[in-house]
Order: C-alpha cells, then structure tokens, then sequence
C-alpha cells in the first residue's frame, strides 16, 4: 500500500497512515452514543481513542479559551479561526534530496449545533489553506464537512450517524523503490456510519449495538499511480455487552469489511473478517478505556491467499495527578495495501501520551509512538519501523484568543533504504473565536 502522511492538521501532523479507501476519517467512522436515559441523553463523536476521564483540574480550572457562540432560529453557531506559520523539513517524505520549505496555513472552521429535547444535530465546516514558500507545487486547499445527530427513540433505544465528505490531499510517499516522489495526492472522500443501540435486562445489564458504515475515496491526480488507491467499503458491526459491575461492560464482538477496488488490476478486493472479544469501562473519576482482541481473516476474491492473524486494539487513560491525564493505546491489525505490490501490511503500533493543564491559561500535550509494518508476500523482504513524536504547548491569551506552539518529528526505517525518510515539523498557530 502506498504510504501516506496524514495532511495537516492544525499545523502538525507526525503520523503515517496507510492511503486506502477503508477509512475517511477517525470522527467519521468511530460513532459513539450514551446509554439513552428517560431523563435525557446527549451525543459523543469518539475518535479511534476512548473518551477522556473527567479531570479535576478541567472542573475547579476550566480552560480560559471559551469560544462564544451566537444563536440562530434554534441553532448555535460557532465560528473560529486560525493562522499558523512554520516550517517543513521533508515535505514529501524522501529518503534524500528533500524539498523542505517555510508554509503559512489559513484555518477556518464553523460548526452548529440544535438541541430539541433528548436529540441533538451538528453541522461543522473546517478548511485548510497552505501555502509553502520554496514548493509552490506542494500548496494545499483541504475542506471537510460534516453533519451528526443522535435521536433517542425510546427508554433504552438510540441511534447515532454522522456523514462526512472531503476534499484532500495526501501528503507524499513512495510505493516503488524506484519512483520519483511527487505532488501531494488530491483526493475526494464519503463516508456515512451509524450506531443503533438498545439496552435490556435490569439496570440495562444487556447491551446490543449495531454500526453500519459506508465509504467511497476517489483520487483526482497522478492517476497512473493513484487509481489502484480508489476504493468502495461496506462494513457491518454487531457487538453484544453485559454489565459486569457499574460502569464495566464486555462481551463478543463481529466485524465484517467488504472493501472493493474498482481498479481491479491487482485483485486486492477482499472481505475482512474479525472475531473479537471486547471489554469496555466508562470515564470515572480516575481512568476510561476499551480493550479487543481476536482473531482476524482477510479472503480476496480471487489469486491472492487468505491471511490469518491475531488482532488487537487496547485505549486506555488514567488520571495520574491533579493536572495530568495519561494515556496508552496499541493495535495490531493486517490492513489494505493498494499499489505496494503485496497482500497486505501487518501493522503492530504503540503510543503513549500525556495531557497536562497547570492552569486555566497553559495546557500542553506530549504524544510519542513507535510501530512496525510487515509486508506480506513482498517480491522484496521489508519491514518497515516507523517512530514519531510529538508536543503542542498552548497558551490562553483570553476567551477569544489561543496561541499554540506545535514541534513535531516522524521517521521511517525500512529494509529498504529508498523508503527511509526523517522529518522536522514546526508551527506557531493563533486562534481566535467570538
């Protein structure tokens, strides 16, 4: 699979993900609603990490950067924006000869919000504009937008969906030893998931879930090498929990991806079946997490042999003082890999992170991981080690006004020397909302 890094966000981005179609985005795909309550519920938007256990700092201090929002026939807009300066070291990602360059970026967001009652929609606009003052050829105009709701339909009975579409780009890597890295990838992408949850027994002692998800990733450039990357994913998720103690739930778990590549030339289009055993604990005072584990198939249609594995993905947070939160997530997954000229990537990844917020007016986060990917059926051994680090120091001027410092480092080790690559990423953000 051609490796990717992620495009910017908020001016860093330390990360390497793979390019395929299976995911557009972590918000878009990763739904999460509250047990639905007589009283009331409200929604959770989740990414690949389990929601943040409450702090005490975030209680007795909250953040001084609040920013304000005006109301509209019902709805409560909130607009914001930001402009960052800073430089690139690597910016597509070479093993050598590496195009590094300053970049100013434009960052504008919009987002509402209605409440009627138990249910709750969210419409949000955000927009990336860089611009790289030695690579003109590397400028980007990246757009997102999406829409969420969560509709209560009964005691014990709700239901979530988000839609997201794109307009991106990729930053650049290579898939052959032997290619020119080029242009980052312009790409269109959907996506369209839903959660359905329904609690039963006593005190909600059974859970069922229900998560349905679609998506489409369609690349407009480079398309000699861009067009095998197309891909259409179908995907189905039945989860079953019980309540062990207060706040503590496991139980099985089955995915099932259909992922299809309308390409077609490799005969990459598989079905991804996992198997899976996961134990689940709400946010409490002191930690919050989700752990799964089993046993994962991928089975192409056609040529390619079937894998076989063992999969896993543990996020867990911990409060370990006043100020602090500390947080440990790992996976191990065989994911996609259009365009590499092999059956699959089996990625093993471990991060840790620390949020600490001393005040109402500093807060900072430090993020480290380290992983490995082995490709399966490679024509050439290669393993690939991959490493990033990662600390944004943010500074609360007013309610209205923040001022962030990001630095950042990703780097990649492989067998194979043409995919090494190290890179430096340094900004200076300020945003600014009502």
């Amino acid at each position: 699979m051609k490796t990717r890094a992620d495009a910017w966000e908020r001016g860093i981005a330390g990360v390497v993900r793979p390019r395929c179609g299976r995911l557009l985005a972590a918000a878009a795909l990763c739904l999460a609603i509250p047990a639905a309550r007589g009283q009331g519920a409200t929604s959770s938007i989740a990414t690949a990490s389990p929601e943040p256990p409450p702090s005490a700092s975030d209680a007795e201090v909250p953040a001084l950067f609040q920013p304000g929002a005006c109301q509209a026939g019902g709805w409560s807009i909130t607009p914001q924006f930001g402009v960052a300066a800073g430089f690139n070291s690597n910016l597509r990602l070479q093993s050598s000869d590496e195009v590094a360059s300053p970049f100013v970026a434009l960052l504008p967001g919009l987002s509402a919000e209605r409440r009627e009652g138990d249910d709750s929609t969210q419409l949000a606009w955000r927009s990336e504009w860089t611009r790289f003052t030695r690579s003109p050829a590397d400028d980007t105009l990246n757009t997102e937008l999406s829409s969420s709701a969560l509709r209560v339909l009964g005691d014990r009975t709700a239901m979530t969906w988000n839609l997201a579409l794109q307009d991106w780009h990729d930053a650049i890597g290579l898939a052959t030893a032997g290619q020119v890295a080029q242009t980052p990838d312009h790409f269109h992408a959907a996506a369209l998931g839903a959660i359905l949850r329904h609690d039963a027994g006593d005190a909600a002692q059974h859970r069922f879930e229900l998560e349905p998800t679609l998506s489409t990733k369609h690349y407009l450039n480079h398309r000699e090498v861009t067009a095998e990357a197309d891909a259409d994913t179908a995907s189905l998720v039945g989860r079953y929990l019980r309540l062990l103690a207060t706040g503590v739930r496991a139980g099985p778990e089955l995915r099932e991806i259909r992922t299809h590549y309308p390409a077609g030339s490799e005969d990459l289009s598989d079905v991804d079946t996992r198997e899976l055993a996961t134990l689940k604990w709400d946010p409490t005072a002191t930690s919050a997490g989700a752990i799964s584990m089993g046993a994962q198939q991928r089975r192409f249609d056609a040529l390619r042999p079937a894998y076989q594995g063992v999969t896993w993905q543990a996020d867990t947070q911990w409060q370990v003082g006043r100020s602090t939160v500390l947080s440990v997530g790992t996976r191990r997954e065989a994911r996609e890999a259009p365009g590499e000229d092999v059956d699959e990537v089996v990625d093993r990844h471990l991060e840790a992170g620390l949020a600490y917020d001393p005040s109402s007016r500093w807060h900072a986060t430090f993020t480290v991981s380290m992983g490995t990917d082995r490709y399966v059926h490679s024509p050439v051994s290669r393993d690939d080690r991959v490493r990033s680090a990662e600390l944004a120091i943010h500074s609360d001027l007013t309610r209205r006004l923040r001022l962030s410092l990001n630095l950042g480092c990703a780097q990649r080790h492989s067998e194979l020397s043409a995919f090494d690559f190290t890179r430096w990423l340094g900004s200076l953000e300020l945003s600014a909302g009502l």
